[in-house]
């Protein structure tokens, strides 16, 4: 498992598409720091920061993206193996795969936040009121649930209809959940963070138990299917 985990992050530390992907999103931040500066937004009966606000949620689907593209089947990252590769190319178990790639995926996913971590500061040494506690909590939470179902994608050969049901599941989560009455509108990433609440968080934790519980049942498949063929 530890083999895994830094062969993964060294080939995503190492890949220029990875660099050029996140040098652009953090220019983007930078320009919406920079534009979001002045003034507060109103936000049903009360007033959001704007600033913390705006560059919270622009964060929020920044990493959302990265999320999708490094769980799925890397195109950023030319050397990265999926977790199909490692089960039908490699001798390793299925537990330290599936774990491997997971732990891996969240330590990038920790160096890439705390990258951003200076628009925040910002925001609030500019006397910006915000729960950054509350903030990346909501981001490491979803994230990490969201990546159990990339995950799951990965362990197939062809993974385009499964990412274009993925992304429209998301695109339902952020659209139609919001309408819905509270607290099931609390499924909603959005409204917790424009509300700083982690209420909703448990949505998640159901969310990515049972992606992850796919991606061990399809990868013990695909090892199963070797063994069978190795026979």
């Amino acid at each position: 498992m530890i083999t895994i985990v830094l062969k993964d992050i060294e080939a995503k530390i190492d890949s220029p598409g990875m660099v050029k992907f996140w040098g652009v999103a953090l220019f983007i931040l930078f320009l919406v720091f920079v534009i979001a500066s002045p003034g507060q937004q109103r936000v049903g009966n009360s007033f959001i920061p704007k600033l913390f606000l705006v560059t919270g949620i622009s964060e929020f689907f920044i990493f959302l993206l990265f999320t999708i593209y490094s769980t799925t089947g890397n195109s950023l990252v030319e050397e990265e193996k999926t977790i199909r590769d490692l089960i039908l190319g490699g001798n390793f178990s299925v537990g330290s795969v599936v774990w491997g790639k997971l732990i891996s995926f969240l330590l990038h996913f920790l160096i890439l936040l705390v990258s951003t971590l200076p628009f925040n500061l910002a925001s609030i040494n500019l006397g910006i009121n915000g729960d950054m506690k509350s903030f990346y909590l909501i981001m490491i939470t979803v994230d990490i649930s969201l990546s159990c179902w990339g995950f799951f994608i990965s362990t197939f050969k062809e993974k385009l209809f499964g990412i274009i049901l993925l992304w429209a599941g998301i695109a339902v989560l952020l659209i139609l959940s919001a309408r819905l009455p509270h607290p099931w509108n609390l499924i909603n990433p959005l409204i917790l963070i424009v509300n700083s609440k982690t209420d909703g968080l448990f949505y998640y934790l159901f969310i990515g138990i049972s992606g992850l519980i796919l991606t061990c049942w399809r990868a013990t498949q695909l090892r199963r299917s070797k063994d069978e063929r190795a026979e």
